[in-house]
């Protein structure tokens, strides 16, 4: 086993170099590919297909770097990093001239080319390029707040990512909770969070662009969450349920609904896994 570490964990010779670092690397593939379900879906606008794909690369890049510690597989985190950090750069400065999408669009290309020259110039100025990505979104949703436009980076989604940006400092290699044989391994919590973040991103971006179109990802993944405990409980007191008139339910609005059982606790779970699973060709 080698001495030699890299975001705290210890570098093996086994299958992967960093098991813990490299397997939460694929909740970037996973945020990737929910994002292009939802683009998919009608839910998000086509440009979100780039920031898809960008998340795609970064968590195939992150595997290849810490699990093969491969100069191409730090090639392409660094750049997919990059290019993920200037589409979301791109989006709040084209949505100052409301040309959002398109905006995130160039915000990529153009983080793709710039990453890519930066990383085969001079390796050790991607920081500085992921500085100045993010300078550049902090600057633009300043703007877009002088100019009252609704809020993209909520409290909690700050307070999120703060939260993410301390676990990252935890997981250096100096810092004094760094244990590296542990698999309880902070650099693999900030990959999650980090995908996490983005796909808050998305959720508030497009729903702060147009309200009417929210795409509401938190809200849908709650309301099923809900639905598949609900169904778990009803089909722990009933054999089946037979659901009648349902047509009569309201789509398009919220609903109250009134139980007269005395049972109040089945009836409650009942309607609320019915609903919820009939609510989801809309949502």
């Amino acid at each position: 086993m080698s001495d030699s570490t890299s975001d705290c964990e210890v570098r093996d010779d086994w299958l992967l170099e960093q098991d813990v670092n490299a397997w939460s690397s694929l909740a970037y593939v996973a945020a990737g590919l929910v994002l292009a379900w939802e683009v998919r879906r009608a839910r998000l606008p086509r440009a979100v297909y780039g920031l898809a794909a960008i998340s795609v690369a970064e968590g195939f890049g992150s595997l290849l770097y810490h699990g093969t510690a491969s100069d191409f597989g730090q090639f392409l985190h660094d750049v997919a990093l990059i290019g993920a950090l200037a589409f979301v750069a791109g989006w709040h400065v084209g949505r100052l001239r409301d040309r959002a999408d398109r905006g995130s669009l160039v915000g990529l290309a153009v983080g793709l080319v710039v990453s890519a020259a930066v990383w085969a110039l001079a390796p050790g100025a991607t920081n500085i390029a992921v500085g100045v990505a993010v300078a550049v979104i902090v600057v633009a949703s300043l703007l877009a707040r002088r100019r009252s436009m609704a809020a993209v980076w909520s409290w909690p989604l700050l307070g999120l990512g703060a939260v993410g940006i301390g676990i990252w400092a935890l997981g250096t290699p100096d810092s004094p909770a760094c244990r590296t044989e542990s698999w309880l391994q902070p650099h693999g919590l900030w990959h999650v969070l980090t995908a996490i973040v983005a796909i808050a991103w998305v959720d508030r971006a497009y729903a702060a662009a147009d309200p009417d179109r929210a795409p509401r990802l938190f809200r849908r993944f709650t309301d099923r969450t809900i639905g598949l405990v609900a169904r778990g409980l009803v089909l722990a007191f009933h054999r089946s349920v037979d659901v009648r008139w349902r047509d009569r339910m309201p789509r398009n609005r919220p609903v109250l609904i009134v139980a007269n059982h005395g049972n109040g606790l089945v009836d409650a779970v009942v309607a609320a896994q019915d609903y919820i699973e009939d609510s989801r060709p809309r949502m």
